[in-house]
């Protein structure tokens, strides 16, 4: 007989908390560069991680209604979030695509201001309208699980899983194929990638910054390949015809919506399919996280800034000698080392 819980939900909250943290850390730098298409993932992800880290520190070990405004807005974060991974991971997957296939004439002042407009549109507009469908298909106000938290209501209707898997699913196609777009670009264009990435739409881009988005978004395509592989060949089939019911009016799908479902652990885990669902949705912002971490976290820029910052703090805290210059984050990073 298995254990009711695999791993100890005090772990996840570490885990998630760190994963926030790590999303906070190169957050600063790519939002003063103007990398629209990396500060949306980092902003989503690190809003999820902290969402999952406060739900499983409330709703540890009960399933009683302690904040019901806090899960109104944490159930409807969620939906939003588990749409804007796949999107945000095609806004850097176009980005490499546009830089790829540009010319120079491309990269014009009023071309770049597009360039951000279109990520903020698919990056906040697309997980907006989820959250907008989900309300339509939501029969009651949201569901509580013990150890995990809150998540939306949601009826089983037909169209509740077009909504739920298709969107996301749509959008993670679309990405691939701007992926293998992008390598055949690549190999076809190989001389001409350095002159490109000087005139692209971030003057601070090089070479090894592009071939970390390229690693990142090949394993964002691959993750989101995998997933959609299971959806719909593990998922769809399995499902059971006498769950869905049919669509009858606005009125009948918001009939008792004031209700608040509370499952135990032992009840939501004794099922196999919401046990998969429950903990894939909670773990993809930590998996995603630390996977964005990896590519960014230890790039030249990210290791300059935390040497600037290790300074200031060695001089704020008094390890540095009175007689040495005041190292703060405007301090250039060589005046300050060679200063020790």
């Amino acid at each position: 007989m298995h254990s009711i819980r695999p791993y100890p939900n005090e772990l996840f909250s570490a885990l998630s908390f760190i994963a926030f943290i790590l999303c906070c850390i190169p957050f600063r730098l790519h939002l003063r560069a103007g990398r629209t298409y990396l500060v949306l993932p980092i902003t989503w992800i690190g809003l999820s991680c902290l969402n999952a880290f406060i739900n499983s520190i409330v709703w540890n070990g009960n399933i009683i209604n302690w904040a019901p405004v806090w899960c109104d807005i944490s159930s409807r974060l969620m939906s939003g979030a588990l749409v804007a991974i796949p999107s945000t991971s095609f806004c850097i997957t176009r980005h490499l695509y546009l830089i790829s296939h540009a010319s120079h004439a491309t990269f014009t002042e009023r071309a770049k201001r597009n360039q951000h407009i279109f990520d903020l549109g698919v990056g906040i507009g697309i997980p907006m309208l989820q959250i907008i469908l989900q309300y339509v298909i939501q029969s009651h106000r949201f569901d509580i699980f013990e150890d995990v938290g809150c998540f939306s209501g949601l009826s089983i209707v037909p169209f509740t899983y077009p909504i739920n898997y298709g969107i996301p699913s749509l959008i993670s196609l679309v990405s691939m194929i701007y992926g293998v777009l992008t390598i055949r670009a690549l190999r076809r264009r190989r001389r001409r990638f350095e002159d490109l990435l000087q005139h692209s739409a971030d003057s601070n881009v090089n070479s090894n910054h592009y071939v970390r988005l390229i690693y990142l978004a090949a394993v964002n395509i691959v993750a989101e390949f995998v997933l959609n592989l299971y959806i719909f060949l593990i998922i769809v089939p399995s499902w059971n015809t006498n769950w869905i019911h049919s669509w009858k009016s606005w009125a009948a799908t918001h009939r008792g919506f004031s209700h608040v479902g509370q499952f135990p652990v032992s009840v939501w885990r004794s099922s196999h399919r919401a046990a998969i669902a429950i903990d894939s949705a909670r773990w993809i912002c930590i998996s995603s996280a630390f996977s964005f971490f990896c590519f960014f976290g230890f790039s030249k820029e990210c290791m300059d800034q935390y040497r600037s910052v290790f300074m200031w703090l060695r001089t704020k805290t008094g390890f540095l000698p009175s007689s040495q210059p005041d190292c703060t984050l405007n301090t250039p990073l060589p005046q300050c080392v060679t200063s020790l």
